[in-house]
């Protein structure tokens, strides 16, 4: 506003009304009047704002927080601080309703869908031993049937997933993966449970999957190198599909044999001819 009240255009130039000074551009007016005339720029100033040419008394500096002493706490110290962030924070409880049930048909599902390879539109596979199945309903059947050490491992690595997600405090248990507090383990329980099968949260199956690759991983390392082929199959599907590649062979070679011996007899038997008996 300095500038502005001070700063006259006449027939294209630009002139500083404190001093007469003429200029050809603005850019080159705006310095000078900051400059030049800086004693009238805050007399400008004091006359429209004089707060701010005030004295304010400075802040006190605030005296130095006392450190507490170094020590273990005592019972009633974490009972007080136990008690401190229960009132702090909102406990959950998330009622049974069926809860655990549609948790383990989930799973149980999801287990099943997993392992089915589909090849075509009247054939599928399953992808722990690879049988060949004429629907997906059969290869359902045959998982959960024949499967059974598998499931048992899965199941395993989810109950190993619950131990490793939550932090227990004196009056609540604690989600690590949502930092939500929960009246009781059995609570804690249902609520991962419900993110990760039922609802399929992003943050907790994505925490669920990340952990359960890797524990494989490590499993399958303490077996013989990585356990995992060129095609990403597991170390047990590799072996059972090498067995049975195996048997074929000897299959093979037996069916083989029995040709070659065949022939052998049929050259030997020619007419007018005497022959040893060697058979009975």
């Amino acid at each position: 506003r300095f500038e502005v009240k001070h700063l006259k255009v006449v027939a294209g130039s630009f002139t500083c009304s404190l001093c007469s000074t003429k200029f050809s551009k603005k850019a080159d007016a705006l310095p000078h009047m900051r400059l030049k005339h800086q004693p009238e720029l805050v007399a400008f100033k004091k006359e429209r704002n004089p707060e701010l040419f005030v004295k304010r008394p400075k802040p006190k500096a605030k005296a130095p927080a006392k450190r507490k002493e170094p020590g273990w706490l005592t019972m009633e110290e974490r009972a007080l601080k136990a008690a401190r962030i229960a009132s702090q924070v909102a406990i959950h409880t998330i009622p049974e309703d069926g809860v655990e049930d549609r948790v383990a048909a989930a799973q149980r599902a999801a287990f099943l869908d997993k392992h089915v390879l589909p090849v075509s539109t009247t054939e599928c596979k399953c992808t722990l031993c690879y049988t060949d199945f004429g629907s997906r309903d059969r290869v359902h059947a045959h998982v959960a049937s024949v499967h059974h050490a598998e499931w048992t491992r899965e199941q395993d690595l989810w109950e190993r997933f619950i131990r490793t997600s939550f932090v227990e405090h004196a009056s609540a248990v604690q989600c690590n993966i949502c930092m939500m507090f929960f009246a009781s383990g059995p609570d804690f329980v249902r609520h991962i449970g419900l993110e990760v099968a039922i609802l399929k949260k992003e943050k907790h199956l994505t925490a669920f999957t990340d952990k359960m690759a890797k524990w494989q991983s490590e499993e399958d390392e303490e077996c013989c190198g990585d356990g995992m082929s060129a095609n990403g199959s597991s170390l047990e599907t590799i072996q059972k599909m090498q067995r049975a590649q195996e048997a074929a062979k000897a299959a093979e070679a037996a069916v083989l044999q029995k040709k070659h011996e065949s022939s052998s007899e049929e050259e030997d038997a020619v007419p007018g001819k005497a022959v040893m008996i060697t058979k009975f």
